[in-house]
């Protein structure tokens, strides 16, 4: 339980949440904001829309992924721990025997390498789908299922390569 929590679920399940909240809502802002010249007029400003608009969200979304990731694993492993030791009457000390023989500090920290990168991804998909809007109203609503679309997608691929180069040898 805790093994599969720590290198798959947690991050990918982060990731999602992160995605369906957070990339949905970036895509629809920066979309809402392009459809109604709001970018256009922060390049007339002289100002950088890509730093104003884009690197703020780009970097909460590296930073919030690798959070919820730990929030996920703890619960997580907790949850199988209450489940182990009430429904099926096993020791507390052999699961957390257990789980300190099979989760090594490097699965963790390979965890938190996908949830930064998941993060990174997220948060340049979704600004670049917002930032990249035509259309009207309709065209932000594509915009956001794209960013969800293509997100799901990335990360079964991403998590599948990534799993395998970073587990496959042990």
């Amino acid at each position: 339980v805790t093994l599969i929590i720590v290198r798959e679920l947690a991050p990918v399940l982060a990731a999602v949440l992160t995605a369906a909240q957070g990339g949905s809502s970036y895509a629809a802002e920066l979309g809402a904001m392009r459809i109604k010249e709001e970018i256009d007029a922060t390049e007339v400003m002289a100002v950088d829309p890509v730093a104003f608009h884009v690197v703020p969200r780009v970097l909460a979304m590296v930073i919030v992924n690798p959070c919820l990731t730990i929030l996920a694993i703890l619960f997580g492993v907790g949850g199988g721990f209450v489940v182990a030791t009430l429904s099926y009457d096993q020791a507390p000390g052999v699961f957390m025997a257990n789980m300190t023989n099979l989760v090594s500090m490097f699965d963790v920290w390979a965890a938190l390498l996908k949830a930064l990168v998941y993060g990174l991804f997220l948060g340049l998909l979704a600004s670049w789908q917002g930032f990249e809007t035509t259309g009207g109203a309709e065209g932000v609503g594509r915009a956001v299922n794209n960013t969800i679309v293509y997100t799901i997608v990335f990360l079964l691929v991403f998590n599948y390569a990534a799993s395998s180069l970073l587990f496959g040898w042990q």
